[in-house]
């Protein structure tokens, strides 16, 4: 996993269009829909500063990818999160997805091992995370990696509005 380059912003976005669009007859799709959620703007943003990774596909495009932000989302601030530290030295994942071609065959547990290794290599105590609550393949995929589910929480993002959101947390520091 790498991070992503502003030269290749097309192809990533394109990579989450692809994957909302296969994604829209799964029964437990993450109701992401291109132009509201995630939009190309966010992706970009992500991507301009250095927060967009992705995983390569040997055969040319991507198998996964993902954000890794360092700030909270609004409402995150209520979470009675376990581990006590300063947010400064908290990642928060974003977007995590895997090409829907490659489910079930441990991307998405590659790629959160990865994640986990950035991040402490970085000096972060924590990783935290939000999932759709009808989002199963999810909650299995955290869960197996070792996140905490800390409860369900209702959090206001601007393009879902106010949803029920599991929120998630992995200690770095054992």
């Amino acid at each position: 996993m790498r991070a992503a380059e502003l030269h290749e912003a097309d192809a990533v976005i394109a990579f989450y269009h692809a994957l909302i669009t296969e994604n829209q007859t799964s029964p437990y799709h993450p109701d992401w829909r291109i132009g509201i959620y995630p939009t190309d703007d966010a992706i970009l943003a992500y991507i301009r500063s250095g927060a967009m990774y992705v995983l390569d596909d040997p055969a040319g495009g991507y198998l996964g990818a993902c954000a890794l932000a360092s700030e909270p989302c609004e409402g995150y601030e209520s979470v009675p999160w376990a581990v006590d530290a300063p947010w400064s030295e908290v990642a928060v994942v974003h977007l995590l997805c895997v090409a829907c071609r490659m489910h079930g065959r441990g991307i998405g547990r590659e790629m959160v091992a990865q994640l986990l290794a950035l991040c402490r290599a970085s000096g972060k105590q924590a990783v935290r995370l939000d999932v759709m609550t009808k989002n199963l393949p999810a909650h299995r995929l955290y869960t197996s990696a070792g996140f905490t589910r800390i409860g369900r929480f209702r959090i206001f993002y601007e393009d879902t509005q106010t949803m029920e959101f599991d929120m998630y947390e992995f200690d770095l520091r054992r």
